[in-house]
């Protein structure tokens, strides 16, 4: 086993959250900014799977999925855990269900 594979495997959902989020929120898609859902974050396989929630439905969705891809990359070369960036459902989705 590497010490990649050690590291990630040792922490905890809050702990991968708590390293993640400061990628995640310095990371902008036009005008759309982007969290953390820390309730949906589990290993899977050997990796964190991480949702991300951006703050209003992104358009067009290529830019978004490639800022994704790009978040994957930067927390595993600066964390050094094995992740996996999904993409959760937008706050302002959230937002608009609980008004319903």
């Amino acid at each position: 086993m590497t010490a990649t594979e050690t590291l990630t495997e040792a922490l905890t959902p809050q702990e991968v959250a708590d390293r993640a989020r400061p990628y995640v929120t310095k990371k902008t898609i036009g005008k759309i900014t982007l969290s953390v859902d820390d309730r949906g974050i589990y290993l899977q396989h050997g990796y964190w799977r991480i949702p991300v929630r951006p703050s209003h439905e992104p358009k067009p969705l290529f830019a978004y999925y490639e800022a994704l891809a790009d978040l994957n990359d930067e927390i595993q070369e600066g964390e050094g855990i094995k992740v996996t960036i999904t993409s959760g459902d937008s706050l302002s989705d959230e937002i608009a269900a609980s008004t319903l």
